[in-house]
């Protein structure tokens, strides 16, 4: 069977992005618990970079098996960075 080799499919970016926003999502309620109901853009911005810490992760590990998926997770790490470290500094 021949693998398929196309690294920015749009079913990958698809459930990747999903799997972040579900890390988001825990994280967000997690803040929300712990500030009191207090959610400032420095805390979105912690949110952001929490959610880009596993995906991090996960494209280490990806180096091993199948380096063509572990860059969509790097990408949408980079796209979580940038937007925390915006978020952050506003």
């Amino acid at each position: 069977m021949p693998e398929n080799k196309q690294t920015f499919t749009l079913k990958r970016i698809g459930l990747i992005t999903l799997m972040t926003a579900l890390i988001g999502i825990g994280a967000y309620v997690t803040a929300h618990e712990f500030n009191d109901g207090v959610i400032t853009p420095a805390v979105i911005g912690s949110v952001f970079l929490g959610m880009a810490f596993p995906n991090l992760l996960i494209a280490g590990m990806m180096r091993l098996f199948q380096v063509h998926v572990g860059k969509i997770f790097l990408l949408i790490a980079a796209v979580c960075v940038i937007v925390g470290i915006v978020l952050i500094s506003v």
